[in-house]
């Protein structure tokens, strides 16, 4: 334990986070060093694979998960989005905009896993 946050899990606690700062002084905003970053890096990248393996056995053995992620993108990523029949000032008009793209993203999310697990070639982001 060198006295960095890198070397608390990233579930850790803020408990967690104030003893480990109490206890290593400064030291422990240095951040983390190479090796950490590295082993935090494999670390979430395992994680990555089996959320995307989970995603995959549940839509090819789950009815109820089909119908689950419809209903999401059927809520989000198919609702048609626009903003100037409301006559918002631009401020909310752009509020408005930022939650949209966090709802579709959290369902894009999904259906990426998905498509990882399956291991389906994906396509960047706007093709």
């Amino acid at each position: 334990m060198t006295g960095q946050i890198a070397d608390l899990p990233t579930t850790a606690s803020a408990e967690d986070l104030i003893e480990q700062a109490g206890s290593t002084g400064w030291a422990f905003f240095d951040g983390p060093t190479t090796d950490q970053k590295e082993s935090e890096k494999r670390a979430q990248a395992s994680t990555g694979q089996r959320m995307a393996q989970i995603a995959a056995i549940l839509w090819g053995t789950s009815p109820e998960f089909r119908e689950l992620l419809g209903y999401l993108a059927k809520g989000t990523l198919h609702r048609t989005m626009f903003l100037s029949p409301l006559n918002l000032p631009m401020e909310q008009a752009y509020a408005y905009g930022q939650f949209r793209e966090g709802q579709n993203a959290a369902v894009f999310a999904m259906f990426k896993l998905i498509a990882e697990g399956q291991q389906l070639a994906l396509k960047p982001r706007g093709e």
